[in-house]
């Protein structure tokens, strides 16, 4: 999960685009830096919550997940908190940057999804599956909306 969703789509492409379209060397860049950690860390909190609705069948079985190991609602909010922190991070990078849209883009719109995150997490149920889906999907519309606000990273 995480070298298929948080690091395989980063670094090709953007070497791709670099190379090939824009003409500049390949080089590891803080755009690409950010994108690679920041998705890794969606990706882990993905696999983290995924795993949150089978807990007894693992236990049943006799698989050691960190959720049966650690318990629900440990690995629910340390997959809040990693999100939390890969959100903080991007805010913090866009406030560093240069380029008064960019910052603005990327500040805004990381304070604003963090602010959904949180929302969210405390409405989740976690002895109902529907509940712990929901907030699963959820973490995947986080994914792609990151695609949008990628690009604003300077």
């Amino acid at each position: 999960m995480v070298f298929m969703c948080g690091l395989l789509p980063q670094v090709p492409f953007f070497f791709h685009v670099q190379k090939y379209l824009l003409g500049r060397p390949m080089e590891f860049t803080k755009p690409l830096m950010f994108a690679s950690a920041f998705m890794t860390c969606l990706s882990v909190a993905i696999a983290f919550v995924k795993d949150l609705h089978d807990v007894e069948g693992d236990r049943e079985h006799g698989i050691q997940t960190l959720s049966v190991m650690l318990g629900k609602e440990k690995v629910f909010w340390l997959s809040v908190y990693m999100l939390t922190t890969a959100y903080g991070a991007a805010v913090l990078v866009g406030a560093s940057s240069s380029f008064l849209l960019s910052k603005l883009v990327t500040i805004i719109g990381h304070a604003t999804l963090l602010l959904f995150v949180w929302h969210r997490a405390r409405n989740v149920d976690l002895s109902n599956n529907e509940s712990i889906f929901s907030f699963y999907m959820f973490i995947w519309q986080l994914y792609y909306a990151e695609y949008l606000l990628i690009h604003f990273v300077r």
